[in-house]
Formats: C-alpha cells, structure tokens, sequence
C-alpha cells in the first residue's frame, strides 16, 4: 500500500446501506483488545477498507448524548 488516507464518514465512497448488512465485513483483527471489523467494497483501480470497531462507537454516541444534554 502506497498511503493511506481517512475519509470522512459520509464519503460517497462507501455506501451507508452497505456497511448495515454484516455480511459485507469479511474479515477481523483485535486492537487493544476490542475485534476490529474489515470491509472491503469493490472499486475499479484503487482499494478502500472500512473498519468498524462497534465499541469504540458505543462510546462515541455516549459522548454525543453527554454534549446534546448540556
């Protein structure tokens, strides 16, 4: 892999719809102890992979809920 870049959450490049069907997440790995999963969706001529670590977002919406109520 030459780089990579991080794009944004609503990028076109991956479609929301897709990353709602678990089967889509092919593979996964632990980091720091939480398993990590991998999609990779098709493209013509460059490689884009998608991680979701379901409890680093758990916290992510807990921290959101915390700003919306204050």
């Amino acid at each position: 892999m030459s780089y990579v870049i991080a794009l944004k959450r609503n990028t076109a490049e991956v479609c929301a719809s897709e990353l709602g069907v678990w089967s889509n997440f092919g593979g996964v790995f632990s980091y720091n102890e939480c398993s990590v999963l991998v999609y990779e969706p098709l493209k013509s001529g460059y490689r884009v992979l998608v991680f979701c670590d379901e409890e680093l977002g758990a916290r992510e919406l807990g921290d959101f809920l915390v700003c919306l109520e204050k």
